[in-house]
């Protein structure tokens, strides 16, 4: 499968052969074919650069996001090093509190039970 801007290069390419041949069967006229040329050769060599800055510099963010990873896991290894409980503690299911069922005061000096209806 072709990468998209060998696609788009492709398609242009298409458009000004089409383009071409429109004019020598003299559906469009010269003003016509000129400045469709025109547009056409700029959105190629638009993709053209974009292209080659993307070869030239294509692998520009994989060493800062490579630094990251390694300091990262360095962070890792010093915490863990440091205080081993803290390793431990993220390895656990986190606790669950035990459920009390919730009671309030009313007027007089029954307890009423909100969990129950008493």
């Amino acid at each position: 499968m072709k990468p998209l801007q060998q696609w788009k290069l492709s398609a242009i390419q298409e458009k000004l052969d089409r383009l071409l041949d429109a004019h020598l069967d003299g559906v469009i006229t010269r003003e016509e074919y000129v400045g469709r040329k025109e547009q056409s050769l700029n959105e190629k060599a638009v993709l053209t650069e974009q292209m080659a800055e993307v070869e030239r510099n294509g692998n520009h963010w994989l060493e800062p996001l490579e630094g990251f990873v390694k300091a990262a896991h360095q962070a890792r290894s010093v915490a863990c090093g440091q205080n081993c409980v803290l390793h431990h503690s993220f390895q656990k299911p986190p606790r669950i509190p035990h459920f009390s069922p919730v009671t309030q005061f009313s007027g007089s000096s029954r307890i009423k039970n909100t969990v129950f209806g008493d």
